[in-house]
């Protein structure tokens, strides 16, 4: 067991009447806290920084346990500037680490091991979608050319069968992140 666990991903914070959403929420095991973590596409922004503080003052008041210890927060983006990296933060009163992510071409040898493969998920999938009969339907029904029709509300069993399908892919896909430390 892995020292990272996995809470949620998209996660809402009801704050008032508005709803906010955590990308990824971690539960660090040895500190004990919450992580979130911020996905970004762009390059780093220093209001990235205020939008951590406020999600992990949300995170501190709402839904950290009284053992616990404060959350932290990471934010991924494409790029950073250090130097805006360090105005941005130099004042935050939480933990947050900013880090970059570099897009492959091709999974590296040593990553993929923990991957399944495509054969594996498509395996899981229909196993699940048959036992549970998410859709409604055989799995080997074809749904091209099918009519579009307005959205109805789903069942408890589909719900659960919803439910059972987000777990078991995540528990077939581990979290692989890399983090580069910075440099002080």
């Amino acid at each position: 067991m892995g020292i990272l666990r996995l809470s949620g991903i998209n996660i809402k914070l009801q704050v008032g009447t508005k709803e906010f959403f955590v990308d990824l929420l971690l539960y660090h095991r040895k500190l004990q806290c919450l992580v979130a973590v911020e996905l970004k596409i762009s390059e780093f922004k220093p209001e990235f920084s205020g939008k951590m503080q406020f999600y992990l003052t949300v995170l501190d008041v709402l839904v950290k346990l009284e053992e616990e210890n404060p959350s932290i927060g990471i934010i991924i983006c494409k790029s950073k500037d250090r130097t805006v990296v360090e105005y941005a933060l130099k004042q935050a009163t939480n933990p947050i680490g900013v880090s970059t992510y570099k897009i492959l071409r091709k999974l590296p040898k040593e990553i993929k091991k923990y991957l399944p493969s495509p054969d594996e998920i498509s395996k899981e999938v229909s196993a699940i979608l048959q036992k549970s009969n998410l859709c409604g339907m055989e799995t080997n029904e074809k749904i091209e050319g099918s009519k579009q029709t307005e959205a109805k509300p789903i069942t408890p069993k589909e719900e659960a069968g919803l439910v059972e399908f987000r777990e078991n892919v995540i528990k077939k896909i581990p979290l692989v992140m890399s983090f580069k430390k910075m440099d002080k």
